[in-house]
């Protein structure tokens, strides 16, 4: 009989597991009430601002917008060259980092 009932064990599990109540439908769990709004709303101090944003004085749009339309264009910039610049490494042993007390 045992052999006859376990492949229907995992069967029975889930669909025990699919009859359990929703955690937020429980008696004493918060629950939406719009106060997500309300905070919204008394935080804003132009309520037109609710309707139609404000755009930023100091944007930076433009200087995001350009690089990518010349990507879109393809016409992409080339790297700059490695070989043009030397590698420069300052190696200062006495400059407190991590190394400083060996």
């Amino acid at each position: 009989m045992q052999r006859t009932l376990f492949p229907l064990a995992p069967v029975l599990t889930l669909l025990l597991v699919g009859c359990a109540a929703d955690p937020f439908e429980r008696p004493g769990t918060w629950q939406p009430a719009g106060h997500n709004d309300a905070n919204l709303r008394s935080m804003v101090v132009e309520p037109l601002h609710l309707q139609a944003g404000q755009g930023s004085s100091t944007s930076r749009g433009a200087a995001g917008a350009q690089p990518i339309d010349r990507l879109l264009a393809d016409r992409r910039r080339p790297l700059p060259s490695s070989q043009n610049q030397a590698l420069q490494v300052n190696v200062n042993p006495g400059n407190g980092g991590s190394d400083a007390g060996r």
